[in-house]
């Protein structure tokens, strides 16, 4: 079986340079955050409580404010998140996308903590 070099190539390079998964959420979802490797594997455990209570973690304000307030990050998607439920339990919810999207960022950049910690 004929193997062509630029296929050799093209695998041992995957192989050699392949992503973390920190990276492969950059790449994907913010590519213009600049946020370190550790601060994205934690972001990377928050995307999917975020998006189901209505963020949208490609908005570009989101990235800028991520891009600003690093340093407070789990503390304000759990001060969000903690938010999320009470509406919840209220029987409420984000009027939006945008209202949810909005929140998150007026945490970060407020430095909002959760209550239960």
């Amino acid at each position: 079986m004929p193997y062509r070099i630029h296929e050799i190539n093209r695998t041992v390079c995957e192989v050699k340079y392949s992503k973390s998964p920190a990276a492969a959420i950059r790449d994907q979802f913010m590519p213009d955050v600049d946020l370190d490797e550790a601060q994205l594997e934690l972001f990377a455990q928050y995307i999917t409580a975020l998006e189901g209570i209505g963020v949208n973690i490609q908005d570009e304000y989101l990235r800028d404010t991520l891009n600003a307030y690093p340093d407070n990050m789990e503390a304000a998607i759990q001060a969000v998140l903690e938010y999320a439920q009470v509406l919840r339990q209220k029987h409420q919810d984000f009027l939006d996308q945008y209202h949810a999207t909005n929140c998150l960022t007026k945490a970060l950049r407020e430095g909002w903590k959760p209550h239960s910690k």
